[in-house]
């Protein structure tokens, strides 16, 4: 599988076969909201981008680069962390303080393409598993990103969905919950042998 990524709560990890890796990287998608509203085995995966790499291994992303994964060859999926907010509004009535110290905003657009139906596992998301937190001086948050306050923090409706089947699209908001105001997310799932990597606030 190659991977590229600019840059939801749960996500059933896409499981592929027969994959390769590219330098390129993609447009980004254009989603429209569904309604107006204010080589490789899963073991050495990599994750490819024109962009450089951090000291972490990790490809650096700013908001709004494309992003895609492909399965043998064929692009299965694109993506593109919109924008990134910290201390968003929340917008949940029940919403709770963070845990953690601060929210953080993610706004997200993904398409997937009918070839993700040939995936071994046909699905493909941004799970919060897959996040980490690590603050300017190298420290790598210990806590969980993904807490209770951080999925309470908007409503339904705003929300990126946990993970999207073949020839889908949308977009929305993952709500990350950290300990500073400034740092960088990671995003690394399991079968990628490295990640992406975006500072926040944006530069």
């Amino acid at each position: 599988m190659k991977s590229s990524l600019v840059g939801a709560l749960a996500l059933i990890p896409l499981a592929l076969v027969g994959c390769g890796a590219s330098q390129t990287s993609p447009a980004a998608p254009t989603v429209e909201p569904a309604a107006s509203s204010a080589s490789a085995s899963a073991t050495d995966t990599t994750a490819q981008a024109a962009s450089e790499k951090s000291v972490r291994g990790n490809i650096v992303k700013v908001p709004g680069q494309g992003a895609s994964v492909t399965d043998k060859d064929k692009t299965v999926a694109t993506f593109v962390i919109n924008s990134i907010q910290v201390d968003p509004a929340c917008t949940n009535k029940y919403a709770q303080p963070s845990e953690n110290g601060h929210f953080v905003a993610l706004d997200v657009s993904m398409e997937t393409m009918p070839e993700l139906a040939n995936s071994v596992n046909p699905q493909f998301g941004l799970a919060g598993y897959a996040w980490k937190a690590i603050a300017e001086n190298g420290t790598t948050f210990n806590g969980d990103v993904q807490t209770a306050s951080a999925y309470m923090c908007l409503n339904d409706t705003e929300k990126f969905p946990s993970a999207l089947g073949p020839a889908e699209k949308a977009t929305g908001k993952i709500i990350l919950d950290v300990p500073t105001a400034t740092g960088v997310l990671v995003h690394k799932q399991g079968f990628m042998a490295a990640g992406w990597e975006w500072v926040y606030p944006a530069k």
